[in-house]
């Protein structure tokens, strides 16, 4: 049967050639890479799918064009290239998936950001953004986390949309109590001890602490650890300890390499205020004072 259709196929495809029909083309090299995605033929499948899209764009066959996406996506994914996987679910919208794309373009954009292709990642994100106006009901949690990380982007990039994108993000954690977005919006507002710290970063930790379950051991130490370092905490001495002990507490239970990587910046920083020398300093002089020396 499969050789009797290839036959078939390949015939279709001859006259399709000989007549220089670009829409025939674009519909038989589809069907083609249907037939061998189908017996397990990927490299033939993928020849005829790009040779599809090829076709397909200069005849204006938007669904074949769709379906060649797709179908260059799905062969993607078995190869584990997920920027690919990613730029042709997209571009297959609205045929396929929406939630699959949008998650496809996150997980390609965390890829390029851990490349440092920061510009690679905005127009993934931008690009899943956008996809969302294809969803009959579009997940409030997707949008938020895609404009948080949109704006954590855009940010290293300098670019105008991150205040609007930032503040669109946290609206919607708050609004929807979401404890993991607020906590991560929060970090990045307020990144490091003795770093630029933006407006309501305090007000976003707080609400963050104040959803995030007891049991996210690791999440509530670098929120407490970030807190202790963002003002007004900051300004007291003894609220700044009792936020170290606290997030160092939840840290060492979670094992968690972050959240004690945080901890141990925020009692480094700390120490390393005058305050702080000075009291080291009188306490180890303390002895010396108690005993003096009783030297010539």
């Amino acid at each position: 049967g499969d050789a009797i259709a290839a036959s078939k196929l390949g015939q279709v495809l001859a006259i399709a050639e000989r007549l220089d029909n670009a829409g025939m083309l674009a519909r038989t090299h589809r069907v083609l890479m249907q037939q061998h995605m189908f017996i397990g033929r990927g490299a033939e499948a993928r020849t005829h799918g790009e040779r599809a899209l090829a076709y397909a764009g200069s005849s204006g066959e938007r669904a074949v064009e769709w379906s060649a996406h797709w179908g260059i996506a799905v062969l993607s994914g078995l190869t584990g290239n997920t920027a690919e996987l990613a730029r042709h679910f997209l571009a297959a919208l609205p045929l396929t998936d929406v939630a699959v794309a949008v998650d496809y373009a996150r997980k390609a954009a965390a890829v390029a950001t851990g490349m440092g292709a920061h510009s690679d990642a905005h127009a993934l994100l931008m690009r899943g953004l956008s996809s969302l106006q294809f969803a009959i009901e579009p997940d409030p949690e997707t949008r938020t986390a895609l404009l948080l990380e949109l704006a954590i982007v855009e940010r290293v990039l300098s670019e105008p949309a991150f205040n609007e994108h930032l503040r669109q993000g946290v609206a919607l954690a708050r609004s929807l109590r979401l404890g993991d977005m607020l906590a991560l919006a929060g970090r990045f507002l307020s990144p490091g001890p003795g770093m630029l710290v933006k407006a309501d970063a305090n007000q976003v930790l707080e609400a963050a602490l104040e959803v995030l379950p007891e049991q996210a051991l690791a999440q509530r130490a670098l929120v407490l650890a970030h807190l202790s370092w963002t003002p007004p905490a900051c300004w007291s001495g003894r609220k700044v300890r009792a936020l170290i002990a606290q997030a160092k507490q939840l840290a060492l239970q979670s094992a968690d390499k972050e959240a004690i990587s945080a901890v141990r910046d925020a009692e480094l920083y700390f120490l390393g205020m005058p305050s702080a020398r000075a009291r080291a300093d009188r306490a180890r002089r303390e002895p010396e004072l108690a005993h003096p020396s009783r030297g010539g």
